[in-house]
């Protein structure tokens, strides 16, 4: 790591030659999807609850709680079913919270569009929803081939405390959770090759900063 003064180990305080965290914890978990990989209905919700063993340097909470949504919508000529799919993500820490633990927003799986970990705070929510189909299927090459359009939308929060004693109007506007939204929105086209279990996506976001361009295996959630 960087020994800069300026540097986001400096920032936070966190010294020595070797900086880490060891968070047991624990989850709760509810799955009534149909299929684990290919949902076309049900729930999944997950609550996850960590902190960490108390150091000089790392004292930390994290709180995760996810639920997503799968419910086919309708049938299209050529396109076949389409399944709505969604996801509500919060995140939050207390603490003395590394920034390599702190909730992001930007990347292949949360407000596609964004620069990578664009940004970053205390806590976070994101909302995301696909329409998704599978449309192609040749069976004698065991080839699949579909399509899906996205939409992200979240924020982050800094430190409450911290703003309210140096600028209260800050504060006053940081903790109205539908202020300052970060929106993106894109498609992507999927591609599977004999098993159904795996497939390969890509996905085109957009968001007001930048295009990006994602490659991976599997849905985003």
């Amino acid at each position: 790591r960087s020994k800069s003064p300026t540097s986001l180990f400096a920032i936070d305080e966190l010294g020595g030659s070797l900086t880490g965290a060891i968070l047991p914890g624990f989850g709760l978990r509810l799955d009534s999807r149909n299929h684990e990989i290919l949902p076309r209905k049900g729930i999944f919700a997950e609550f996850i609850f960590q902190t960490s063993i108390p150091s000089s340097q790392v004292d930390a909470n994290l709180l995760k709680a996810t639920l997503n949504g799968f419910y086919p919508v309708f049938l299209l000529p050529l396109f076949g079913e389409i399944i709505f799919a969604q996801q509500l993500q919060f995140h939050h820490t207390t603490g003395k919270v590394p920034h390599w633990l702190q909730p992001r927003l930007g990347s292949h799986d949360g407000l596609r569009g964004a620069h990578l970990n664009r940004y970053q705070g205390d806590s976070s929510w994101l909302y995301m929803a696909e329409l998704r189909s599978w449309f192609l299927e040749w069976k004698r090459a065991e080839l699949r081939l579909g399509g899906q359009f996205f939409w992200d939308m979240g924020r982050v929060f800094g430190d409450f405390a911290e703003h309210a004693h140096r600028e209260p109007q800050i504060a006053t506007k940081s903790q109205q959770i539908f202020e300052d939204l970060h929106i993106s929105y894109g498609f992507g086209g999927v591609m599977g090759v004999g098993s159904e279990n795996f497939f390969l996506r890509l996905d085109v976001g957009f968001s007001d900063e930048s295009t990006r361009l994602y490659i991976g295996a599997g849905y985003a959630f």
